[in-house]
């Protein structure tokens, strides 16, 4: 484990990493998290979503490899304890970069950066006393979310194959760390103060009603305009449904519902596991 240097204040703090793939619900669950007593975001940066990766040069960003449909295919971009960038001058740079951004009287300090879901490892080595939050979102709503912003045009299976890399390299990731939780976005949405109130406990906090809204429907939206067409049997014809079904069952999913139809995996740290007791 590495040392704290005495000129820094490291070690007064508590740090909450939030990710997931872009358009899963990563911006507006950590907005909510930052409002939470305790809790300082980064603002101000001037930089997209506030967003730690653009205020670093210690780890390269999600445009250096690919962008958003593409990055997790990148070896570089997952990064763990056994990275060479595991250091003193890492967590010191880091720390300089995002530190003018924080309220640093408050006692956890909050970054959001979507690929931090392939990086934990890697963040828990330079912070010990880290918290990770992972948003996740069905591949399906989030494909068409990430299309319809114009951010790739690649198309849905080809994203879904992506969204399948990205989460089988982060459940790979999840018992080499100390704090994590994942958070559908689905359930979210549905309900959010009971999702909040179990978050503000996992961070220690005493749980109270937040009265966030988030807008319902989009998953649905999205499905709509997704099978114009039939695109299932488009799905069928460029790889087998029976495979992406296997795989997406682990998270609760299916490609023929836009809402989950059932429970994560037993062995993924849900935030609210079936029998809601809070992990």
């Amino acid at each position: 484990m590495l040392s704290c240097p005495v000129t820094s204040d490291f070690d007064q703090h508590r740090f909450i990493f939030v990710g997931g793939l872009p358009r899963s619900g990563t911006t507006f669950l950590a907005q909510a998290i930052a409002r939470f007593p305790g809790v300082s975001d980064l603002t101000g940066t001037g930089v997209k979503a506030d967003e730690g990766q653009y205020l670093q040069s210690v780890y390269p960003q999600q445009r250096d490899a690919g962008g958003s449909g593409r990055f997790a295919y990148s070896a570089k971009m997952h990064i763990t304890e056994a990275s060479p960038l595991v250091s003193e001058a890492s967590r010191v740079a880091l720390w300089d970069a995002w530190s003018p951004y924080w309220d640093t009287t408050q006692p956890m300090l909050l970054e959001k950066t979507p690929a931090n879901l392939l990086k934990m490892r890697f963040l828990q080595a330079l912070y010990p006393t880290s918290s990770f939050v992972l948003a996740i979102r069905h591949p399906i709503a989030q494909a068409m979310a990430l299309r319809a912003r114009g951010w790739t045009r690649r198309p849905v299976p080809v994203l879904i194959h992506h969204w399948l890399t990205a989460h089988d390299v982060m459940t790979g990731d999840l018992a080499h760390l100390d704090r994590v939780t994942v958070v559908r976005y689905e359930d979210l949405v549905a309900e959010p103060d009971r999702n909040l109130e179990a978050l503000q406990s996992y961070l220690g906090l005493d749980p109270e009603p937040t009265g966030e809204e988030f807008q319902p429907g989009l998953n649905e939206a999205y499905f709509r305009d997704w099978n114009e067409g039939d695109r299932l049997k488009t799905l069928a014809r460029r790889t087998s449904v029976a495979w992406f079904e296997s795989k997406l069952r682990r998270y609760g999913y299916s490609v023929r519902s836009p809402t989950p139809i059932g429970p994560m995996a037993s062995d993924l740290p849900a935030l609210l596991p079936p029998d809601d007791g809070g992990r």
